[in-house]
C-alpha cells in the first residue's frame, strides 16, 4: 500500500518535489521579478526543466530516480493547488506556455489547510505507527 517509493532516499527526495514549486517560485516572486515570471513553477512543463536542473545536483546512479522522484512529487503540489479555492482566479497554468487561461476547483480555501493540519498530522502517525507494527519500514 503507498506510493512504490524504493527507499528512504527516493520518499525524501519525492518530499522535496512536492515543495519544489514553491522553493522555485517564490523566490522569483519576492525578488521583484518581471509580472507572472514565476508561472513555469506551477505548470508540468515548466516542471520539467526545473525537476531536471535539480536531478542535476544528484550522483549519476540514481539521477533518474531522483528526476522522476522529484517530478511526481511537484506534480503532486500541483494537484493539491489546483483543488484550492484563489477567490476565482485560478493559480494553476496547465497550458503554459500554450495558454494563460487558469483552473482551480475551489474544493478549501488556503487559510483551511492550518484547520486541517491537527487531523492531518494525526492520519499520519496513525499510519506511521501502523506500518512499524507491519514490518514495513523503508529502508
Amino acid at each position: 500500500m503507498g506510493l512504490p517509493l524504493r527507499d528512504r532516499v527516493t520518499a525524501v527526495i519525492f518530499a522535496v518535489g512536492v515543495f519544489l514549486p514553491d522553493l522555485v517560485g517564490k523566490p522569483i516572486d519576492y525578488l521583484g521579478a518581471a509580472y507572472m515570471a514565476e508561472i513555469p513553477s506551477h505548470t508540468p512543463f515548466g516542471l520539467i526543466f526545473a525537476c531536471a536542473a535539480v536531478s542535476m545536483l544528484f550522483a549519476r546512479s540514481i539521477r533518474w530516480r531522483a528526476y522522476w522522484a522529484l517530478y511526481f512529487g511537484s506534480l503532486l503540489h500541483l494537484l493539491l493547488d489546483l483543488m484550492k479555492d484563489y477567490l476565482g482566479t485560478g493559480a494553476l497554468f496547465p497550458l503554459h506556455p500554450f495558454s494563460l487561461d487558469t483552473f482551480e476547483l475551489g474544493l478549501y480555501r488556503s487559510e483551511d489547510v492550518f484547520t486541517f493540519l491537527p487531523a492531518n498530522i494525526g492520519i499520519l502517525a496513525v499510519m506511521w505507527v501502523w506500518g512499524r507494527k507491519r514490518g514495513k519500514t523503508m529502508g
